[in-house]
């Protein structure tokens, strides 16, 4: 199973020829396309929204994953295991944002309010194991749930290495370069 994210898996690819993931050149991207057309034929499914179930199913035997579902993959079969790159892998992160002007301001900061306290936001990284930067949620499972909180404090999933860190890569605005990452994505999934 491969994420169906096209400036993930270029960018992967281009890591592997020892370029830029946000390069903007038509070779090296072409490059990629041929590398990447070789590893697709080895693809069963492009999945972004689950990619773990195929892993639980045993469907495939590797799957490039986002670190949440890499983590209920191992709780299901503890014989799943992760491996950041040599290479460095993609970094990522979700975000909150108001708008500038945003008609109903009050109510997104009452959201955020909300949803960022401790015991709440524990109960989503629960479901939803992702790297957590919220100490309310940690303090809250540390208290109350301590053997989840040593799983998750233990896990070199949810909580990065250093050194994987350091050798990250964020993927960026391309610009003018975008559609050719398009249109190798587009021969990528129709080829």
């Amino acid at each position: 199973v491969m994420l169906d994210d096209s400036r993930a898996i270029i960018g992967m690819t281009l890591l592997t020829l020892g370029y830029d993931v946000n390069t903007t050149d038509p070779a090296q991207l072409e490059e990629a396309k041929v590398k990447l057309a070789e590893l697709a034929k080895g693809v069963k499914l492009f999945d972004s929204d689950s990619p773990k179930t195929a892993l639980i199913a045993g469907d495939v035997d590797l799957g490039v994953v986002w670190t949440g579902e890499a983590v209920v993959a191992q709780r299901q079969v503890p014989t799943v295991d992760f491996v950041y790159p040599t290479e460095g892998s993609i970094l990522w992160q979700d975000n909150y944002a108001i708008p500038t002007g945003a008609p109903h301001a009050d109510a997104a900061y009452a959201w955020l309010n909300y949803s960022l306290q401790g015991d709440l936001f524990w109960q989503m990284l629960e479901e939803f194991p992702y790297t957590n930067p919220n100490t309310a949620a940690l303090e809250f499972a540390k208290t109350n749930h301590p053997e989840l909180y040593d799983a998750y404090m233990n896990s070199t999933i949810t909580n990065t290495p250093a050194d994987a860190l350091q050798a990250g890569h964020r993927i960026e605005d391309v610009g003018e370069a975008t559609p050719l990452y398009d249109q190798v994505w587009t021969e990528i999934k129709g080829g």
